[in-house]
């Protein structure tokens, strides 16, 4: 008797009497076809989705495990969800907020490797998730999407490399590999665009940015606040510095460095209209004391707000915002704005009353930061010292 390698069909049984019997539409070459053996009774064995092709080697090379248990079957995920790698089980792919995935540094033009196999870029995750799912693109077309079985969970804080292979011999040697795409990355006048498709032919957009031209060699590094709104401005964008694998230079899967032209540690004096360092607040100079993270009366976009109370005299110049442990927003002003002791400060999205829900004075509008509802922080630092950072939720609806 032989085997036939596609529509084939085996049975056994004893007398008259059938005790097995199973089918097939096709085999691999050199691989059996194996029961996964949480299927294996005589019934669920019918079910061709319960057997696949066996990957350990045996004898001369072929692929099987003749008189010893077979190996599990991969778990096929459907649409929209994924295998957990923690449980082996699946569940619904959960994609990384909006806002919460910043692209930070782009490689479009490496010189230790050739453009198909060295370009790349970075993203930083500030909250948790999944990366299945995420379409990248250019130029307003989607070209790649991020397809894996697996569950591809970021944390917070992450700093994900995306690139063409993994490699080393032909990437530049590129220190980690998070995650692999195809699309070609321009050299000038082109950009780059993240997203996820959360319904049915629609890709809602994530992050994007553009540049004129890039450095040959060099990342294409961005040094401003951290988010989506901060990365647009090019001026905040600069050559990559630092060397790795084979040359190139860029911080591929770590935080870039500064590009200069932020605040600088001087501002100017209102009083003397000379320039002076800038007294930032010190240790228990700064209080977070109330959050506004979901208005009822005007949309979150414009309404969220969060005050802080001075404990004691010092300039608002460079005090830094964020959550997550990620800065997202720095105050920077070229005049000096002295804060006196005991004052209340409102910082909200907007400055005005009609749109933030009442919202006035307003000492500062800041941008790029969003104000979770659930299991959300907050902190407020300077000079990379985190000066206040209250625990716990944060506030139900309307109130602060």
């Amino acid at each position: 008797m032989s085997l036939t390698n596609s529509g084939g069909a085996l049975w056994v049984g004893i007398g008259e009497a059938l005790l097995d019997a199973v089918t097939w539409t096709s085999v691999k070459d050199g691989a059996t076809t194996q029961l996964d053996p949480d299927f294996a009774t005589p019934e669920e064995n019918d079910l061709e989705s319960n057997w696949c092709p066996a990957t350990i080697a045996y004898g001369a090379g072929d692929l099987g495990s003749p008189g010893a248990p077979n190996e599990e079957c991969p778990i096929e995920a459907p649409e929209g969800q994924c295998v957990d790698p923690a449980t082996n089980e699946l569940r619904d792919i959960v994609p990384v907020p909006v806002g919460d995935l910043v692209i930070t540094e782009v490689m479009a033009n490496p010189a230790g490797a050739e453009d198909a196999d060295g370009e790349w870029f970075e993203v930083l995750a500030k909250s948790g998730g999944d990366l299945n799912g995420l379409q990248i693109g250019k130029a307003g077309a989607w070209s790649d999407e991020v397809v894996s079985e697996t569950c591809i969970e970021v944390d917070a804080g992450d700093y994900l490399v995306f690139a063409h292979g993994d490699d080393p011999a032909s990437n530049c040697e590129l220190p980690q590999v998070d995650v692999l795409f195809d699309m070609a990355l321009n050299n000038s006048g082109s950009g780059l665009m993240i997203g996820y498709e959360l319904v049915e032919g629609q890709i809602d957009l994530w992050d994007e940015v553009s540049w004129a031209s890039v450095p040959n060699g060099k990342s294409w590094s961005f040094g401003g606040d951290l988010n989506t709104v901060a990365n647009d401005d090019q001026a905040a964008w600069c050559d990559g510095a630092g060397v790795f694998g084979c040359g190139d230079e860029g911080t591929p899967g770590l935080a870039n460095d500064s590009c200069g032209g932020g605040g600088g540690d001087t501002c100017i004096d209102p009083d003397t209209n000379l320039s002076r360092m800038i007294a930032g607040p010190g240790p228990g100079d700064i209080t977070i004391t109330e959050v506004m993270p979901n208005p009822a009366a005007v949309p979150d976009a414009d309404g969220e707000w969060f005050e802080l109370h001075a404990d004691a005299a010092f300039d608002l110049n460079g005090l830094q915002i964020g959550k997550n442990g990620v800065v997202e927003h720095t105050v920077i002003a070229e005049q000096c704005i002295e804060i006196a002791a005991d004052s209340w400060l409102a910082f909200a999205l907007s400055d005005d009353p009609a749109l933030n829900g009442g919202v006035d004075p307003v000492t500062w509008v800041y941008e790029g930061l969003t104000l979770n509802n659930s299991d959300g922080n907050l902190f407020v630092g300077f000079a990379d010292m985190v000066r206040d950072r209250p625990r716990g939720d944060l506030a139900p609806t309307a109130r602060a």
